[in-house]
């Protein structure tokens, strides 16, 4: 072989090992400017995590504010719900801590001896309102506190608890409470579960609720409402005092009796004045 064919041979040779090189360095380069890219990328947070960092604390504000709205405006319907039930009980009496539902000038009145924690009471709960309701006006009833010994300390805890709601929020308010009351307890001594809760349903701050327990200032009005049932000989749930505000007249109904038999009370007591006007 010829030095010329040689010499060319190496030219070729070193020809090709330099392009090889140029494409693997730029291969390298190409690899490095791409790794930096997405390091990049991973390093830099996106547009819509710079803005959440900026406005996140404002944003949970504002969902948390509408969250609490809307849990406040449910709260508030729901109260609302309440006390359209016990529409027909003025919201202040023409006697001082008198509980009324009806109307106040009622030819009748039953004046219901009861104890929140009795399963009785509970049951018979719904009869005297709905012969309220059910009167156009002839008959409203009254509420006693008869809470029986064996169901202490619940039974007055309740009373007085009741007792509070008047002072809250009136006459209506009593009776809101004591329907919530008799709804939610377990009877026989075992309470309800949360008490302050069922305040807060209808507008009492638990805190105000507990305060007004603890200082016992309504635990008097309790106690009177216990003498004038004991002075009655009454010693036991519910007693219902149908009482006719024309004559004086009364009837006395033990238990949970039904509507008819409080109708029928009504009735006798309306014969026996048409018998006394002849």
């Amino acid at each position: 072989m010829s030095s010329k064919s040689i010499s060319t041979f190496q030219f070729s040779l070193l020809l090709i090992i330099s392009t090889f090189a140029l494409v693997l360095a730029g291969f390298s380069v190409f690899k490095l400017a791409e790794l930096e890219h997405k390091n990049t990328q991973v390093e830099q947070p996106s547009l819509v995590d710079q803005m959440f960092t900026q406005y996140g604390d404002l944003l949970n504000q504002r969902i948390d504010g509408r969250i609490n709205s809307y849990i406040d405006r449910k709260r508030e319907e729901a109260a609302k719900m309440k006390f359209a039930k016990y529409d027909a009980a003025p919201e202040t009496t023409n006697i001082s801590n008198k509980k009324i539902y009806g109307n106040e000038n009622a030819r009748f009145t039953l004046v219901e001896y009861s104890d929140f924690e009795c399963p009785f009471c509970k049951r018979f709960h719904a009869t005297p309102k709905q012969v309220v309701d059910s009167s156009n006006g002839a008959v409203n009833w009254q509420f006693k506190h008869l809470p029986l010994p064996f169901h202490d300390p619940a039974a007055t805890v309740e009373a007085v608890a009741t007792e509070c709601a008047y002072e809250f929020l009136g006459n209506r308010g009593f009776w809101v409470f004591a329907d919530q009351i008799f709804a939610n307890t377990r009877t026989n001594g075992e309470g309800v579960k949360d008490l302050f809760a069922l305040g807060e349903e209808i507008g009492i701050p638990g805190q105000d609720l507990n305060d007004c327990i603890k200082s016992g200032r309504h635990l008097k009005t309790v106690q009177q409402d216990l003498a004038d049932a004991k002075a009655k000989g009454y010693n036991s749930t519910p007693i219902t005092l149908v009482v006719d505000n024309e004559t004086g007249q009364t009837i006395s109904l033990r238990g949970a009796q039904d509507p008819n038999a409080v109708a029928s009370a009504i009735a006798r007591l309306r014969k026996q004045s048409d018998l006394a006007a002849r």
